[in-house]
């Protein structure tokens, strides 16, 4: 906020023993780590399948339509900055 431009650069990582240098690799990386850990094959079967009986059975939750914006049960609730930052 003093006027001096400051460039902020991601510190270089290391996968599997090669040197990630560039942002958008760095990206791509980051990508593919999130990607792992949200895979349905880290869920128990008895996750699975509840998980598909809520997917089959009650898409209203999930739905992201104007019906659903004062739903209270919706699972796409909108939510503001500062509660994502205190979830962080």
């Amino acid at each position: 906020m003093n006027g001096i431009n400051s460039e902020h650069k991601i510190r270089n990582i290391s996968v599997n023993g090669n040197n990630i240098d560039t942002n958008e690799e760095k990206a791509e990386v980051f990508t593919k780590a999130f990607s792992d850990i949200s895979s349905n094959q880290n869920y128990t079967n008895n996750f699975q399948s509840r998980k598909r009986d809520i997917e089959l059975n009650h898409k209203d939750l999930y739905a992201n339509n104007s019906d659903n914006a004062d739903n209270p049960k919706s699972l796409s609730e909108p939510f503001d900055l500062h509660e994502l930052r205190r979830a962080l």
